[in-house]
């Protein structure tokens, strides 16, 4: 890249000199000025890398110059080259912001040389210096976010902590947070914003994973690796598969092919948890070949955040669920219990256990268990104690109410009572994986 710099010297005769040795090799392209006020309106007018300016001039001096420069909020690197070796001078030039002081005098090759080496190791210094600056702004950022990510559980609040980090680091105008479900092969869009604003994420309707070698967000999907493309209209064109790639299942289509319209770039970079692709975060540009791999550095931390912040959420909403589940099974478990409890005849639910393939009791009332065993608060942990009382298959019985979904009724006899008490067993079966027993004496 070329460095531009501005050349402030009222010699006239050194200003073609100093610009043919500075320029010699192609890698500095220098404007040259003898009157201070038409350098002011070049520097107005466009920006320089480095500013080197003579000492003693007419209209104002080196020090003036550099003063009026930096009063008025330029911090362009600045050079005072000048024959005046005072060392006052320089002392004040160094106090005033400036970055070198070069003495002129000698072999005009050598010291054009050494200011040619003091500009281009400036310049170097200052790249350097900005680049570790926004390394350390784009670092601060990625940390904000993560802190913000941390515990949000808000789909849409994710994506606008997500999109503000973004656009204070990246030049981007539309993101799209897309997961990804490896069973059904499904993508769905979890936030998007446009143009600084959010996008209702209904409007993308689920799209199916592409095949093999087509659609942009299913090629990151398969390959696990984040894409930078230049032009996303040539790259759109070459991976469509007889329809838009990665067009959503369904006809409501409007809002995915206008940004696929209006795309010029894009990054995608895969979100990953346990090294499985959960989904793809998207940053698109209207303009062509904006994203480098500064930006690919800053989005890969970015979507590891928001993968795990997404993991949470799900796992946050899954046991919410399973909680008003379990508080809801609960609340009918103590109604029914009541309701047991208080009914004259002999009542008892039963859950089916899938992996033994018996009933097990879940709730009982006391007139069950005597009718069933003779006395009183009789423990029991499955059909079989039941059965064992009344010489039945209760646990066949069971299943078959469960497989049929019909009643079933049965006379037995329940044996070690001098009486043999004849009793009456109904099955019902409740839903598909509990049983209702009512047992009543005859």
């Amino acid at each position: 890249m070329t460095i531009q710099a501005a050349y402030i010297d009222d010699e006239e005769p050194l200003l073609d000199v100093a610009k043919a040795f500075l320029e010699d090799e192609g890698d500095l392209q220098v404007d040259v000025f003898g009157v201070v006020w038409d350098a002011f309106s070049a520097l107005n007018q466009r920006a320089y890398d480095v500013i080197v300016c003579d000492y003693q001039m007419p209209e104002m001096d080196g020090l003036q110059v550099l003063r009026v420069l930096r009063e008025n909020g330029s911090h362009v690197p600045f050079i005072l080259f000048t024959g005046k070796g005072r060392e006052e001078v320089a002392i004040e030039a160094l106090n005033l912001g400036a970055d070198r002081y070069i003495q002129k005098g000698g072999d005009p090759k050598a010291q054009f040389t050494e200011l040619k080496h003091a500009v281009v190791q400036l310049h170097e210094r200052i790249k350097v210096e900005s680049e570790l600056q926004e390394s350390n702004r784009e670092l601060e950022v990625l940390y904000q976010a993560t802190r913000e990510l941390v515990g949000e559980h808000d789909l849409q609040q994710m994506g606008q902590t997500i999109f503000k980090a973004i656009s204070s680091a990246i030049p981007a105008d539309t993101m799209i947070i897309s997961s990804f479900d490896g069973k059904s092969k499904l993508v769905h869009t979890e936030a998007a914003w446009q143009g600084g604003k959010s996008v209702e994420a209904s409007l993308f309707p689920e799209k199916g994973l592409e095949e093999e070698g087509h659609g942009i967000q299913s090629l990151v999907i398969r390959s696990g690796n984040p894409l930078i493309v230049p032009d996303y209209q040539a790259l759109l064109r070459a991976s469509r598969s007889g329809h838009r790639p990665d067009a959503p299942i369904g006809q409501q289509e409007t809002v995915q092919e206008d940004i696929a319209e209006q795309s010029g770039s894009a990054i995608i970079v895969p979100m990953k948890r346990d090294g499985h692709v959960i989904g793809v975060l998207s940053v698109m540009s209207n303009q062509k070949t904006v994203f480098t791999e500064r930006h690919l550095r800053f989005l890969e931390p970015l979507a590891g955040s928001a993968a795990a912040a997404i993991s949470l959420s799900r796992m946050h909403h899954e046991a919410l669920v399973r909680l008003d589940r379990r508080e809801q099974a609960e609340h009918q478990r103590g109604l029914m219990k009541s309701m047991l409890d208080s009914c004259e005849h002999g009542m008892m639910v039963w859950r089916l256990a899938y992996e033994t393939e018996d009933f097990l009791p879940v709730l009982w009332n006391p007139a069950a268990v005597r009718l069933l065993f003779g006395r009183e608060g009789e423990a029991f942990t499955n059909l079989k104690d039941c059965s064992r009382s009344l010489n039945l298959d209760l646990n066949g019985l069971a299943i078959e109410a469960n497989r049929t979904l019909n009643k079933v009724e049965v006379l037995a006899v329940r044996e070690g009572t001098p009486e043999h008490q004849l009793i009456e067993i109904s099955l019902v079966p409740l839903d598909v994986e509990h049983v209702g027993l009512r047992i009543v004496p005859k």
